[in-house]
């Protein structure tokens, strides 16, 4: 398993923050390491600091030996991307979320059957303790029969966007609920096996990107969802079992308390990653173990489409906010 040549294509944010340190810092897995840029700037720049192998394209890459990347580009280029990626021979890891709309993904889960290539996408919120907790809980019944999810998250957005997509007003989909709702829906939908609909999809998005969005399912269990970008919320999570309440911290993914019959206890949970960053770590050594041994990946794409499907609802069928300041507007200042 040690060697694997591995391309990072985008010299982004999550590109230099997330994915490269631990690409670095797992020398025995990796070999040499390499990033893919179009923009000879940034390629140059993120070759230097990491020590990477630099090429202008795909096709570059692949001569040379290459045969697995970490697609990290802006979303709307996800699907050619990583299409192209797989046509080429090379098996693929994809930031979140997978694609634009549901359509693109399953085109691309198509893609990598039709090529035998291996399709993974990073859904890290799956390796949290209390994520795979809750999981388990809901597979074993040992709390009962699931009947709720409540999962409040924000926090002022400070993202370093090198393409700066998060903010235009000129690109669709690239809001709170695309960004840090793949994540969240994703893993509720984990939870539950995927069955759910969508009932009301409520955000602020009048012009823009979305900021804030209520996300309300139901199917297996009701669920309600509130995200994010204007600032810190409670960022907690609640699961109500026929026999238990499940709740926690949702960035204290160690841990979570259990309530039974009016008592609360806390539980203590196995964990590897002490910090964020310990993420990728988990999620690289599973994507190059996939890759060596020809097994399915933790995250197969796959598995992201009931998630993908969600968010598709939620866009075609959001409804705006009421803002009371427009209403006494329209008439003539009468509240």
């Amino acid at each position: 398993m040690s060697g694997l040549e591995i391309a990072i294509v985008g010299a982004g944010a999550i590109a230099e923050t997330f994915y490269l340190p631990a690409l670095k810092a797992n020398k025995a897995q990796f070999g040499s390491l390499a990033v893919v840029e179009v923009n000879e700037a940034r390629r140059d720049k993120m070759a230097s600091d990491f020590d990477l192998k630099p090429f202008a394209s795909m096709q570059d890459a692949a001569k040379s030996g290459i045969k697995a990347v970490i697609v990290a580009v802006p979303n709307r280029f996800h699907k050619l991307v990583a299409t192209e990626a797989m046509r080429l021979g090379m098996d693929v890891l994809i930031e979140k979320p997978l694609a634009q709309s549901s359509v693109e993904a399953q085109e691309m889960v198509q893609t990598a059957v039709e090529t035998g290539r291996i399709l993974a996408v990073n859904q890290t919120r799956r390796l949290f303790a209390t994520s795979a907790f809750v999981r388990d809980a809901v597979l074993t019944g040992i709390f009962g029969k699931l009947k709720s999810v409540r999962y409040e998250e924000g926090a002022q957005f400070n993202w370093t966007s090198v393409d700066g997509a998060y903010t235009r007003t000129d690109l669709a989909r690239t809001g709170v609920i695309a960004d840090l709702g793949s994540h969240v829906i994703d893993v509720i939908a984990w939870w539950v096996g995927g069955d759910l609909t969508l009932k009301r999809c409520r955000h602020d998005g009048w012009r823009g990107p979305e900021a804030f969005a209520h996300i309300e399912l139901e199917g297996t269990a009701d669920a309600s969802i509130k995200i994010s970008r204007l600032g810190r919320m409670n960022n907690i999570f609640e699961v109500q079992f026929e026999k238990a309440l499940l709740f926690g911290e949702i960035y204290n993914w160690n841990s979570l308390s259990i309530e039974q019959n009016g008592t609360i206890t806390r539980k203590n949970l196995d964990s590897n990653a002490k910090v964020y960053s310990d993420m990728a770590h988990s999620l690289l050594s599973d994507f190059a173990k996939a890759v060596t041994e020809r097994k399915e990946p933790l995250f197969s794409a796959a598995l992201s489409l009931p998630g993908m499907r969600l968010i598709d609802e939620c866009y075609d069928s959001a409804e705006k906010f009421e803002h009371s300041w427009y209403k006494r507007i329209a008439t003539g200042g009468q509240a």
